[in-house]
């Protein structure tokens, strides 16, 4: 218990030490998807190299510089699918879009649920771990409301651009990131896109 709990610790530290330097958002999550790949033997052995034993590995690097490579890539996705309207209990149209995008980028058993969830599979090189990255379709503006989405600089400004069209679009780019430097995970990966619907943001099987 013990060693769990400090390299739940070491975990978070880390991860605020790169928000803090203002490192993009995929590149914490993309860390955080190699990290999780780690996790059960180095808890055990050595829980405070978690961070450092990642960062040496050279496809790690590579994933990682992917991630800062492709951020256009990403802000573009943000934009496009924050300027599709997905009110409350009306977010199909974005869900098609979502999924479009999955089936692109070589997602497996790609679907849409019943209740409205985006769901798909990046195959890792056995079924477990399994992680499950997941991020949520509507937002609370109602259908009549202009989505545009306006760039001043650096600076994007529309309804629902960081919450959470910016999460939607992170997803996309740690599967492009993975993708880019050609990184098999141990475990599969399960990606899901939620509607309001389902009541959950995150969680993991």
């Amino acid at each position: 218990m013990l060693a769990a709990l400090f390299t739940l610790w070491v975990f978070s530290s880390v991860l605020t030490m790169l928000v803090s330097c203002g490192v993009y958002r995929s590149f914490v999550l993309v860390f955080s998807v190699l990290l999780f790949i780690e996790l059960p033997v180095c808890a055990q052995q050595n829980p405070g190299a978690l961070g450092p034993l990642q960062f040496e590995k050279e496809i790690v690097k590579a994933a990682l510089e992917a991630a800062r490579e492709l951020e256009p890539v990403v802000i573009d996705d943000q934009v496009a699918l924050c300027e599709i309207p997905a009110p409350p209990f009306a977010e199909s149209v974005r869900a098609e879009a979502y999924r479009e995008r999955f089936e692109r980028l070589g997602l497996t058993d790609v679907r849409i649920d019943a209740v409205g969830n985006v769901l798909g599979v990046r195959a890792g090189e056995q079924r477990r771990p399994n992680l499950v990255m997941s991020a949520h379709l509507d937002t609370v503006f109602p259908q009549e409301t202009d989505v545009t989405v306006v760039r001043e600089g650096t600076i994007l400004k529309g309804p629902g651009i960081g919450d959470d069209c910016r999460g939607l679009a992170v997803l996309l780019g740690v599967i492009r990131a993975l993708d880019t430097a050609g990184l098999t995970t141990t475990g599969t990966s399960l990606s899901s896109e939620q509607s309001e619907k389902k009541g959950l943001e995150i969680y993991v099987a």
